[in-house]
């Protein structure tokens, strides 16, 4: 379920935001990652060692970067990015968190993804 705000709480979602730091994502030799987010969360905040594609959707499997299609994370910079909340139903149900995917543009191995929910 997503979380509704006022306008004034809208507003102040970024300043207003948690801070909820992750395990760090295991991005090594090309393996493409899940993550789950919590249903409050209004942005991400990434930093990777190493270009990666990213998407959002509501499956955890993986197997659905797109390399034609999905945008890349440049590597070595903190990188802020709005959940997109809207894709998810808002019918109750267990399909309505939304999964962060990150996979690395070169395979190189000992590559990770840092990420922070807020």
């Amino acid at each position: 379920m997503s979380t509704k705000f006022s306008v004034v709480e809208g507003i102040n979602a970024d300043t207003n935001a948690k801070w909820s730091v992750s395990s760090r994502l295991d991005i090594s030799s090309a393996t493409e990652v899940a993550k789950g987010l919590n249903v409050n969360t209004n942005h991400i905040m990434c930093y990777s060692d190493s270009d990666c594609y990213f998407r959002f959707d509501l499956t955890s499997s993986n197997d659905q970067i797109s390399a034609n299609n999905d945008v890349i994370m440049p590597a070595g910079t903190l990188f802020t990015v709005r959940v997109p909340n809207g894709v998810a139903p808002e019918d109750g149900g267990s399909d309505e968190t939304v999964y962060f995917h990150c996979k690395q543009v070169t395979s190189v191995s000992s590559k990770y993804m840092r990420l922070v929910e807020c």
